[in-house]
């Protein structure tokens, strides 16, 4: 869909261009004619009509034009000579002339005075006729384009005139759409009629109408034209040099702008004010500049040679109300508006409008007045002003009504932006002077237009901009969001500048100016902030050496450690040079062999106070080692036997190399350079011993790059680790005990001496043979894997013994056992004759008991026991007549529950048989010993 969508806007845009010519989009209508002989014959045939051209066409003498005629040029150049009759002439009154779609060379060239003027001609016995031009362009240096006193022209689409005396000259004259563009040129008199040879844009009759009597001298534009006019015209009385000569109504809803030499606009339309149309009303001739409209006028001309303002001569009212655009400019030296004191005099009302104005030494160039800005002016009204009297003035604002002086003015505008300079990225202080180091590798910023208040209200774009340092000037243009830079150039151009090479404290401006010539600008200076540089030499000095002035030393004269340094303004004998480096400190740096790039350092400082630390490249050396091409840096250093043994070649090398410390370095001495070897090149060659190697002893290494040898020793140490061995109960951090009866937990065991690579579970099982470790394997059962390994507290496989510290976690799960269950001697006694109770009676051996283990944890037991061989008289063989009783309950054949675990981790209980266990005797028992087997046994669980 959006190709699609694209390729019909393409379609459209071309069918557009194909329909260009013909701004109606209509081909022309109407006869075609192809000669003066047909051109003449149908104007001149009375009634209505219509043709067009089909080719250029040149014609001589007169075209007559009767009834309501149209030619349509169709874009073809219609031609005549310079004669004075050669034109269009209309010779009857109410008739009508359209001429469209093309160019119209040359025609009469009678000035605008001349009843017979123009290449379009009425004369002034014609009335009511009507002339309608669209899209016409007509060019003649001695000749005006229309002369009809007593008719209305109305013009349509883009027109274009180029003539000498005059453009137009009219009874009424209406600019309905398009653009006309009309310029005169000729350099003659004119006079206050407008009927001279000089110059003039558009004009009517002067002083009394004396054609149509007040229906004449109205000149409108509507919302949708522009009207652009400019008369070059500077010779003799510059006040009726006009764009626009003796106007009675002029209103402007649309496009007005007007440049002359002299007034720009002037009128005797109201001399006497009878004369004028508005003669029942104000008595003035009027200028109406509509909401939304624009319209400028400006009197060019500087001195005493245009003294009579930029609007001229009788009773004249100026009214402009909410225009978009309103400025109006005069260069003389006279009044602003110039009236005479007949009649009404002058008057001019501004409504609804801001308002801006210029000293006249400032010709409207630059910024409007300090105090000459007024925004939102409600009103403003001079009423009654003429030539030697400033008038009544009113406004809403009372600091215009006390303050506005027109005749002290060069221009009045409605544009009361005022450009702003902003800098990005310096400082920059509260009046706008800034600080521009000369280390800058751009100068940047961007101008808005600001009105009162500082309220930014866009950018000013296509505006120059110009910095200024010391007497040079560099330029640029804002781009259409107003910024603008001067970048970094090694040497200066136009627009980029060499900043570095700048002095400090220079002086600096930077300007921007718009088109209209409005400016800001704001001072500077050059801020030097670039240090002095420096070339640093390579020292090379003696191991345990003193700062000197001999050879392998370093110089007691910081410059002797320079090649060579400089600043970009400093001459060089005004250069502080030091060591940033202490003494002691000098002197300690030659005490290690080794290569130092920054531990000595030079300060150099120039004018400005800026200072620079260089490094100073220092090789310390040995006494009796030559540097020639390169130099090494290497220790001796302690390596593990077993991980030397393992590794690979290369993983030797870099074992040197990195245990070693070695550094390497090629080293120019011409060039002051040195430069380190990485370890990864082939340059670096590493040789040791070949096997076998032994434990605890040095092996020899030797370090070669490309002249320089270095020797040093690698000791093969057999390192060794510490292991932790802890008991926990399974799933926990909970330690076995290992004293049941007090509870004791088995503490952590600690084993130094452990060698890395060795078989953890050897190593184990070694120390459980030599009894350092011990399982309890009575109370508690191992787990299957017995143990876990912790390194770092996370759990490793494997059974090789890690190179550094390690644990090992022993897991047991816990047991129910009888530890002892002691035999019972209830002593001698009498055959009962009756129910006996036969107790254990205390003596010197101790007392039996029955012992309980119990490790598993949140678990109790419980005892159960039975008769499991009866009571028996071994004596005479006969049953024991009675039982056994265990705490009030009496043991049969059958497992019996007699007791329960109190508490919870109770690990250890004993119960004392001889106060648990009572034999019952009954009658009829036999003398004799008597022997029997009680069973215990237990279970266990939580729910005891």
């Amino acid at each position: 869909m959006v190709k699609k969508i694209k390729w019909l806007v393409g379609i459209g845009m071309i069918a557009f261009g194909l329909l260009g010519f013909n701004l109606d989009g209509q081909a022309a209508e109407g006869v075609g004619l192809a000669s003066q002989e047909q051109l003449k014959q149908f104007m001149s045939t009375p009634g209505e009509a219509s043709f067009y051209l089909k080719n250029d066409v040149h014609f001589t003498g007169t075209i007559e034009v009767k009834g309501n005629k149209t030619l349509d040029l169709d874009r073809h150049v219609l031609s005549t000579g310079t004669g004075t009759a050669d034109q269009f002439k209309i010779t009857e009154s109410n008739a009508s002339l359209t001429l469209k779609n093309g160019t119209i060379e040359g025609g009469n060239t009678q000035s605008v005075g001349n009843d017979g003027a123009g290449v379009i001609n009425v004369a002034n016995r014609y009335l009511n006729s009507t002339i309608n031009i669209d899209g016409i362009n007509h060019t003649s240096e001695k000749g005006g384009f229309i002369r009809a006193n007593g008719s209305d022209v109305h013009f349509r689409g883009n027109n274009t005139l180029r003539n000498g005396p005059f453009n137009v000259r009219a009874g009424n004259m209406y600019f309905d759409d398009g653009v006309f563009d009309g310029k005169t040129t000729t350099r003659g008199g004119q006079d206050p009629n407008s009927n001279g040879a000089g110059g003039i844009n558009l004009s009517f009759n002067g002083y009394v109408a004396n054609l149509r009597k007040k229906k004449d001298r109205i000149l409108e534009i509507s919302k949708e034209a522009t009207v652009k006019l400019e008369n070059t015209n500077d010779y003799g009385a510059l006040e009726y040099n006009n764009n626009v000569g003796n106007f009675d109504l002029f209103t402007v809803y649309g496009t007005f702008q007007g440049t002359s030499i002299g007034s720009s606009l002037r009128t005797t339309a109201a001399s006497p004010p009878s004369a004028s149309i508005n003669s029942e009303g104000t008595g003035r001739s009027e200028i109406h500049v509509k909401p939304g409209s624009t319209f400028t006028s400006a009197s060019t001309a500087r001195g005493a040679s245009n003294i009579y303002g930029t609007l001229f001569t009788f009773s004249t009212g100026l009214y402009v109300d909410s225009p978009k655009v309103f400025d109006m400019r005069y260069y003389g030296n006279g009044n602003f508006f110039y009236m005479w004191p007949d009649g009404n005099k002058g008057y001019f009302d501004v409504r609804n409008m801001d308002m801006a104005v210029w000293a006249k030494k400032d010709f409207g160039i630059g910024n409007p007045m300090e105090n000459g800005v007024w925004q939102d002016v409600g009103y403003l009204t001079i009423d009654s002003f003429y030539n030697t009297n400033a008038g009544t003035i009113t406004s809403s604002n009372q600091q215009i009504k006390n303050n506005f002086k027109i005749n002290d003015y060069s221009r009045i505008s409605n544009d009361i932006r005022k450009p702003k300079l902003v800098i990005d990225d310096l400082d920059v202080s509260a009046d706008g002077s800034f600080k521009l180091p000369n280390s800058a590798q751009i100068m940047k910023g961007s101008a808005h237009y600001t009105v009162p208040g500082n309220n930014n209200v866009g950018p000013v774009a296509n505006a120059k901009v110009t910095l200024t340092i010391d007497k040079k000037q560099y330029t640029t243009v804002t781009n259409e969001q107003g910024e603008w830079t001067f970048p970094y150039s090694p040497t200066d151009t136009e627009s980029s500048v060499h900043y570095s090479v700048i002095k400090g404290g220079t002086k600096a401006q930077l300007r921007v100016e718009d088109k209209d010539e409005r400016y800001d600008e704001v001072k500077g200076i050059i801020v030097d902030d670039i240090a002095p540089q420096a070339e640093p030499k390579l020292l090379v000095v003696n191991q345990g050496t003193k700062e000197g002035i001999g050879a392998n030393q370093i110089p007691s004269d910081p410059k002797k450690a320079l090649v060579s340094y400089s600043d970009e303004t400093s001459a060089n004998s005004r250069i502080t040079v030091k060591y940033d480096t202490l003494l002691n400190d000098r002197n300690d740096l030659t005490q290690e062999v080794g290569f130092y790039p920054n531990k000595l350092k030079v300060s150099l400082t120039d004018e400005a106070g800026n200072e620079n630390i260089v490094d100073v490249p220092v090789l310390v050396k040995d006494k009796d080692t030559t540097i020639t091409d390169s130099f090494i840096v290497a220790e001796n250093f302690k390596y593990d036997y077993y991980q030397w043994k393992k590794a690979t070649v290369p993983e030797r090398r870099d074992i040197v190399l990195t245990q070693g410390n070695v550094k390497a370095y090629t080293v120019n001495l011409a060039a002051n350079e040195v430069t380190e070897v990485p370890h990864s090149s082939n340059l670096l060659q590493v040789t040791w011993d070949p096997e076998p190697w032994q434990p605890k002893k040095n092996l020899p290494v030797t370090i070669k790059l490309k002249s320089s040898i270095s020797h040093i020793n690698a000791y093969l140490d057999v390192n060794e680790v510490k292991m932790k061995v802890n008991y926990y109960l399974q799933g926990t951090t909970t330690r076995i005990y290992s004293d049941l009866k007090n509870k004791t937990p088995k503490p952590m065991q600690e084993f130094e001496s452990i060698r890395p690579e060795d078989s953890i579970k050897t190593t184990l099982d070694n120390l459980r043979a030599q009894n350092q470790i011990e399982i309890d394997t009575t109370n508690y059962t191992l787990t299957t894997p017995n143990y876990k390994v912790f390194v770092d507290d996370q759990e490793v496989t494997g059974d090789a013994v890690p190179e550094k510290d390690f644990t090992v976690n022993y897991y047991f799960n816990g047991k129910t056992l009888f530890q002892d269950a002691d035999d019972i001697d209830f002593g001698s006694s009498q055959v009962a004759k009756e129910t006996d109770i036969l107790k254990y009676t205390e003596s010197t051996s101790p007392a039996p008991k029955l012992t309980i283990v119990n490790t598993i944890p949140n678990e109790k037991w419980q005892l159960s026991a039975r008769i499991s061989e009866p009571i028996m008289n071994k004596t005479k063989n006969t049953k024991f007549q009675g039982s056994l009783v265990f705490k009030d309950q009496t043991l049969t054949d059958a497992a019996l529950p007699i007791m329960t675990q109190d508490t919870l981790d109770t690990p250890l209980t004993t119960i004392n048989l001889g106060q648990v266990l009572e034999v019952h005797q009954k009658s009829g028992n036999l003398s004799g010993k008597h022997r029997g087997k009680v069973e215990w046994s237990l279970v266990s669980g939580p729910s005891f």
